[in-house]
């Protein structure tokens, strides 16, 4: 309700960064198409370099279906990604070394499904793929974007296969007992 979203929509957020590591020109991109998404919201999350760029956009465009959020302390952050159905992940097409982007272990963490769209060299797509947690586009690539978007939009029961899996690859993986255990085993 505080943010006016549709109660039968399939709820997108992104959170973080916005600046050029993201990919500023593809988010754009997916703002003018994510109206194809059949009954998605869009949530954007964060501040940066290029959040006045997004903002000037959203405001001339008019888009009905998502909301600009000029970053929120964690405690809100965190409730919103209670309620949200999807977390998404932009980094640059252009990024040439591995990038991986902490988000995804938050969204693991509250079994959320990923949809990604990054370069071809990050390992964050063979995570996602590994895991079971998420689909992955290459940044640039709308179509692919938007058709995953739709998957996800259309199917609850993808979307809370996904989440489950994220969660388990989470807890089996990046466990700090885990960690522990392993370095233990090497002393």
């Amino acid at each position: 309700k505080k943010y006016n979203i549709p109660e039968d929509s399939t709820v997108f957020v992104y959170g973080g960064n916005l600046g050029k590591p993201q990919g500023i020109d593809f988010i754009l991109e997916v703002i003018e198409n994510f109206a194809s998404v059949e009954n998605a919201f869009l949530m954007i999350v964060g501040n940066g370099a290029e959040y006045t760029r997004l903002s000037n956009y959203i405001n001339n465009n008019r888009f009905k279906n998502l909301c600009l959020i000029d970053k929120l302390p964690k405690i809100e952050y965190d409730q919103l990604l209670e309620v949200a159905d999807v977390g998404l992940i932009f980094l640059d097409r252009r990024f040439t070394i591995p990038n991986f982007p902490s988000r995804l272990t938050a969204y693991m963490e509250y079994s959320l499904p990923v949809l990604a769209a990054t370069d071809k060299n990050t390992d964050l797509k063979d995570v996602i793929e590994q895991s079971g947690s998420g689909l992955w586009s290459e940044s640039g690539d709308i179509k692919s974007f938007i058709n995953n978007a739709r998957k996800l939009s259309s199917d609850a029961e993808l979307r809370e296969q996904m989440g489950v899996s994220g969660r388990k690859f989470l807890e089996d993986n990046y466990d700090i007992s885990n960690t522990v255990n392993i370095i233990i085993k090497h002393l």
